[in-house]
């Protein structure tokens, strides 16, 4: 029995301790009165991440970051908001920056691997000299795209062969045996170099961030002027006058600030006992 007592004690402990880690920090920054309330405002660290993404392409063969090129230039211009974002607002932290680099699956594999870790490169070492960071905090990879996952448009596209081009890309021979056999068949051919294979040749850039809020709290607190002591002085020609005193302790007060005048001891506010 006293055995099972102490486990309880424990986990009791345990559970406690852990509720309290759970809770958000929070800073006070702001006290304000408004009528009969006092206002609180803090501001609540908030660790759930928020993840961005933006791609940035290349054309065929080039590892060498381009504005111009495809959509990069709103895609470019949505990372710039992020950052700029982050740094006027001091409520938003940056907690991380992933470069993956890609390569469609057409060409020799060696070379494909060359492409694809070099966009990474090249956008890893853009985005440290754009927003004054060090490179050696951007975590980057690579990686060659399969020729399996072209697939899926193939078989929404309108091509009169799309079965059996799907299933030669998702055959298990060599990548170079495929891109040989797709290389003839003239119209499944120039759909992929036209309409799927350029959006493979990308950078991929992840951001993750968090963003603290704001909450106020209100607790009352009517402002009030409370005696609570009158004191009379008794005066040489009239010995029956006798000093009164009255004393109000009857309500908590948060803040405390005591004046004479006249004889009278004024609490203007309230201060927690």
């Amino acid at each position: 029995m006293k055995r099972d007592m102490i486990f309880a004690a424990v986990s009791a402990l345990l559970l406690a301790s852990a509720a309290s880690a759970q809770q958000p920090e929070r800073k006070l920054v702001e006290v304000w009165r408004e009528g009969d309330y006092i206002v609180e405002r803090y501001i609540v660290e908030d660790n759930k991440p928020h993840k961005a993404e933006y791609e940035i392409h290349f054309a065929i063969n080039s590892s060498t970051p381009n504005d111009k090129f495809s959509d990069n230039t709103s895609e470019l211009k949505a990372l710039d908001a992020l950052f700029n974002d982050m740094k006027d607002n001091k409520m938003m932290h940056l907690k991380s920056i992933t470069v993956t680099g890609y390569a469609s699956p057409d060409g020799t594999t060696p070379k494909n691997e060359v492409l694809a870790k070099e966009r990474a490169e090249h956008i890893a070492s853009m985005i440290a000299q754009r927003y004054n960071l060090k490179e050696s905090n951007i975590a980057i990879s690579s990686n060659v795209e399969k020729w399996s996952a072209t697939a899926p448009a193939i078989e929404s596209s309108k091509l009169d062969n799309r079965g059996a081009i799907v299933r030669m890309v998702s055959s298990n021979e060599a990548p170079m045996v495929v891109d040989n056999r797709l290389k003839r068949e003239g119209e499944a051919w120039k759909y992929l170099t036209n309409d799927i294979l350029p959006d493979m040749r990308r950078a991929v850039v992840s951001v993750t961030y968090t963003e603290d809020h704001i909450t106020d709290t209100r607790v009352y607190s009517p402002e009030e002027i409370i005696v609570i002591e009158e004191v009379t002085e008794e005066k040489p020609d009239n010995r029956h006058n006798k000093e009164k005193r009255h004393k109000k302790h009857d309500r908590k007060r948060r803040h405390k600030m005591v004046d004479e005048w006249e004889g009278i001891i004024i609490d203007y506010g309230a201060s927690e006992n």
